[in-house]
C-alpha cells in the first residue's frame, strides 16, 4: 500500500522516542504521529498527516492489531481495530500518536469519564474479543473485575495504548 497522497514519511525516530508523544506539528492543519509500516520502513519514523485524517485509515495503512495474526484473521482484525478506534475518538475525542502492527497509542485530549466509558460498552459487548481488539493488557495490568465498563482501566487517563505483542 502506497502512503496516502496527503501524507509524508519523515525521519526516523530513536528507539527511545518510541516511549513518548510525538512533538506538534509547526503547522497547525497537521500533527506528527511515530508509526512503522512493515513492507516500507527499517525503523519507527515519524508521519505527518492532515489533522482530519480519520483514525480508521491509519489504522488500516498501519495493519494495527495485524501483528503475530494467521493470514486469514489479520484483514477482519485489522477492520475490527478500525472500527474499535473510530468509535472511541467519536465518544472520547483524541490523536493517534503511535502506530504499527503490534501496537496504537490515542492520546486524547481529556481524561476519561465512567460516562465514558460506560458509553463504549455498548460497541464492547464481547469482552472475550479483548486479545482481536488489543485490550488484553490493558484490562489484565489495569486490574478490571470483570464487571461493566469493560474500559473501568481508562477513567482518568487521558492515554490508550492497544498491544498484540507483550
Amino acid at each position: 500500500m502506497e502512503i496516502p497522497e496527503k501524507w509524508s514519511a519523515e525521519e526516523e525516530v530513536s528507539p527511545e522516542a518510541l516511549y513518548i508523544d510525538p512533538p506538534a506539528h509547526e503547522a497547525p492543519s497537521r500533527f506528527l504521529l511515530i508509526g512503522l509500516k512493515n513492507e516500507r520502513d527499517l525503523r519507527h519514523r515519524f508521519y505527518s498527516l492532515p489533522i482530519d485524517t480519520p483514525a480508521g485509515e491509519i489504522v488500516h495503512y498501519f495493519n494495527v492489531g495485524s501483528h503475530d495474526q494467521m493470514e486469514e484473521d489479520s484483514e477482519r482484525i485489522v477492520a475490527m481495530v478500525a472500527d474499535l478506534v473510530e468509535e472511541i475518538c467519536e465518544v472520547i475525542p483524541g490523536q493517534i500518536v503511535f502506530a504499527d502492527s503490534a501496537g496504537l497509542k490515542v492520546r486524547f485530549s481529556r481524561p476519561v469519564t465512567f460516562e465514558d466509558a460506560e458509553e463504549l460498552d455498548d460497541f464492547l459487548d464481547d469482552p472475550m474479543a479483548a486479545s482481536d481488539y488489543g485490550l488484553s493488557f490493558l484490562l489484565m495490568e489495569g486490574g478490571w473485575n470483570g464487571e461493566p465498563p469493560v474500559l473501568a482501566p481508562l477513567i482518568g487517563k487521558t492515554l490508550l495504548h492497544l498491544l498484540w505483542d507483550w
